[in-house]
């Protein structure tokens, strides 16, 4: 079953500390959000809302195969659209709640209860699989910015601690 706003399955040793927001000083990380907001005319992605302070919600490829995750896109999307997005994570179920998020799926995709019930089932199932594969070994996740390496690449666009080189992200030291 293939939805217009699912729910993001990531594998459970993914940390975002090479994210486009982590990794972009704030004027670069501006400069994105401003292109993407433009592009959607000011309007959530996904269910259309033209809400003030859209989130940018990066969308993320996993290839377990080659250990890659690839950034496939930056949508703007309101705060509902992004919960649903992030169902799964602790802070979204305790602010939001999952019965108005299960709703707000429900609306956006014109699909019944049965159909929401089928799909995150499904969900959970592609879930538990890469928590199980989180259980086997750790992945050193090659990162591919995709339409957005040139901005990652660009001279002065990082954070202070975060090195490109040779098209990869090869230096992150934590700031505390």
């Amino acid at each position: 079953m293939t939805f217009k706003l699912a729910i993001d399955v990531a594998p459970p040793d993914m940390t975002f500390t090479e994210s486009l927001y982590k990794c972009l000083k704030q004027r670069a990380w501006e400069n994105v959000r401003q292109l993407v907001q433009r592009t959607y005319q000011f309007r959530c992605a996904l269910c259309g809302a033209d809400e003030k302070g859209l989130n940018c919600h990066e969308v993320w490829s996993f290839s377990i195969e080659d250990e890659t995750r690839k950034l496939i896109e930056v949508l703007p999307l309101c705060r509902m659209c992004h919960a649903v997005r992030h169902m799964d994570m602790q802070r979204f179920l305790q602010s939001v709640g999952f019965d108005t998020m299960k709703e707000h799926f429900m609306s956006v995709n014109g699909c019944s209860l049965v159909e929401f019930d089928e799909y995150y089932q499904q969900h959970q199932n592609e879930a538990e699989k890469l928590v199980s594969l989180g259980t086997d070994k750790i992945i050193w996740w090659k990162t591919d910015y995709g339409q957005y390496t040139s901005i990652v690449a660009q001279l002065g666009n990082l954070r202070k601690g975060y090195v490109w080189e040779n098209g990869y992200m090869v230096y992150h030291v934590s700031m505390k």
